[in-house]
């Protein structure tokens, strides 16, 4: 039914669909916003589809959820919906992001935990627009291959005083120390190059911190 729901939105008009409202984005490159099942080249679409929204990439996108920063302790979980068409690249969810002014822009920095269509993971972190791998590329069962059907992956990155963990289809699969690294900050999703998937749910749980 889900699979069934999803289809028949993506055959909406293009008058009926629109932008997610709040959400703040930057691509990697200059790209046009567009809607449809077939892009202009070099364009990118992200729409509000339910349940959820709906994200295809030309060039690499990171986007910003709405809402107050995440600080100390937290976990931001999403169900990441990958489609039979979509590139192998690497899309999931990202921490410590801090949006600029404009409503459509997002500073370069964050930390984003990613999987990938050929059942890999990585953990990558930007900084003024370079990128530097914490874990590298490493294969995982728990990693839910692109297949003939929509594949879903959940997926949660888990902030807390010591470390970072990373969580796939409740299987944890990697942990990075927490150190100095600028986790606390804005929420949201991290999509590469040539990706089409459906995007149900980004949710944030502040945890609270025990007495000392």
């Amino acid at each position: 039914m889900r699979f069934a729901a999803l289809a028949l939105t993506l055959a909406l008009p293009l008058a009926a669909q629109t932008t997610p409202e709040g959400w703040r984005w930057q691509t990697d490159r200059p790209s046009p916003l567009a809607f449809g099942e077939k892009l202009p080249a070099g364009a990118w679409s992200v729409a509000e589809m339910i349940p959820g929204m709906h994200i295809t990439t030309g060039p690499p996108v990171s986007l910003i959820a709405p809402g107050d920063p995440a600080a100390g302790r937290f976990m931001v979980d999403a169900d990441l919906l990958l489609f039979p068409n979509s590139a192998d690249n690497g899309h999931g969810v990202l921490v410590g992001a801090r949006p600029e002014a404009q409503p459509d822009r997002v500073a370069p920095s964050w930390i984003a935990f990613l999987v990938s269509g050929d059942g890999k993971f990585a953990v990558v972190q930007r900084t003024g627009g370079t990128t530097t791998p914490l874990v590298a590329w490493t294969a995982h069962d728990a990693v839910v291959k692109r297949g003939k059907d929509v594949v879903t992956n959940r997926l949660r990155i888990s902030v807390e005083r010591d470390s970072l963990r990373f969580f796939a289809n409740g299987t944890r699969v990697g942990a990075i120390q927490r150190g100095g690294l600028p986790v606390d900050g804005h929420v949201g999703l991290r999509i590469e190059e040539g990706v089409n998937l459906h995007v149900t749910n980004v949710d944030v749980v502040r945890r609270l911190l025990k007495a000392r």
